[in-house]
């Protein structure tokens, strides 16, 4: 590797910083249909535009020490996470596949899979932007992967193009996907299933191919199971922290009437729960279920016993929805309600199977198929 080589290689990860940055503002404004052109960037708490030189990807974060220059409101440390995360996968695609289209897809699809991620965990939204948008640029490339690998005087043949491989892989994820979602409407009576993951797996589809598609929910389904058993080792060592702490920590802690003495960050994101002074048991609809298990541990107090509960849905019909792990266990001044989120959307395990597919995929299916060529591979790397 010269020089020359190096300095290319150094200005990938620049270019990917800065379309970290850009995946921020995607984000942060794609979930609440902002516009991502205009206005220029602004800090979040005062709304003063941020200045060219205070937008330096990573370094203007680290020089302002994560606060804005007018207000010095903090700047949160996700927006140099997300800028160094998306500079490594452009940095990764080119060590790993080149100087190639197909480098290029893979960069694009990790930095599409980590922007989704983001929406997913944040605001329970897969932007239509993102998922459609790239998987329009998923067929625009592999368009031109055909028409720069066609040797001249030799007919195209769409049937064996990328281009087709990329039409039947966005198709069959859709396919797939959609009859999931329908057959549990029609057997259980409710959605299980956002048309947002349906349209995430068809720009996945287009990325890998069919072969990507089900290598992608193998992966997938793999990764739920892993991070549900991480999740539940994770709870249990927060709530035996903050079991030695005196604060609310991740929850509230409440008098033995139901009145709020003090409230954690995850119990004031709650829309219409109770503030602390106020009573649990006037607390807006959405709190209901919350309000129901305090009673349901006062109950079991007198008894001697404490109050788990594993999945507790709150949902008020609009725009909240929150899946709980919550914990009653009595204190001194009354009781320690812990709360634990533990909603992780699909669409974190599409993100999480993609990626594996993309580095994977063709070794998974060959093995599986005992066919040193599967079919509906030739999307894999």
């Amino acid at each position: 590797m010269d020089v020359i080589d190096i300095a290319l290689i150094f200005w990938v990860f620049v270019f990917g910083l800065v379309t970290g940055s850009f995946a921020n503002v995607c984000i942060h404004r794609l979930p609440r249909g902002e516009s991502i052109v205009f206005p220029p960037s602004r800090c979040p708490a005062c709304r003063n535009p941020i200045a060219p030189y205070d937008n330096i990807p990573v370094l203007s974060w680290l020089l302002l020490r994560g606060k804005c220059r007018s207000c010095r409101a903090p700047i949160s440390g996700m927006y140099p996470l997300i800028e160094l995360l998306t500079g490594a996968i452009f940095l990764s695609a080119r060590l790993v596949f080149g100087w190639n289209l197909l480098a290029v897809s893979a960069a694009l699809l990790a930095t599409a899979c980590l922007i989704l991620v983001a929406t997913d965990l944040l605001d329970r939204v897969l932007p239509d932007e993102i998922t459609l948008g790239l998987l329009l640029a998923a067929l625009g490339l592999a368009g031109l992967r055909d028409y720069l690998g066609t040797e001249a005087g030799v007919p195209f043949r769409f049937w064996e193009s990328f281009l087709f491989e990329s039409l039947l892989g966005a198709a069959s994820g859709v396919a797939v996907l959609w009859f999931v979602r329908v057959s549990w409407q029609f057997l259980r009576n409710s959605e299980g299933m956002g048309l947002g993951d349906v349209k995430m797996i068809g720009m996945i589809g287009a990325f890998l191919g069919a072969g990507g598609v089900f290598v992608t929910l193998f992966f997938s389904s793999f990764s739920g199971a892993l991070f549900g058993g991480l999740l539940l080792l994770v709870r249990e060592a927060v709530w035996r922290t903050e079991g030695r702490t005196e604060g609310p920590g991740t929850g509230a802690t409440l008098s033995p009437d139901g009145r709020v003495l003090s409230a954690g960050s995850r119990w004031a994101a709650i829309p219409g729960l109770a503030s602390p002074g106020e009573s649990i048991f006037g607390s807006a609809p959405v709190a209901r279920p919350l309000a129901a298990l305090f009673r349901l541990a006062r109950i079991r107090d007198r008894k001697g016993q404490g109050t788990d509960c594993g999945r507790l849905v709150l949902d008020d019909g609009d725009s909240f929805f929150r899946v709980l792990a919550v914990k009653v266990r009595r204190i001194d001044a009354g009781f320690r309600m812990f709360l634990f989120r533990v909603d992780i959307p699909f669409g974190v395990f599409l993100a999480a199977g993609a990626i594996g597919a993309l580095l994977f995929g063709r070794t998974v299916l060959t093995s599986l198929l005992f066919h040193a060529s599967p079919p509906g591979a030739r999307l894999l790397p």
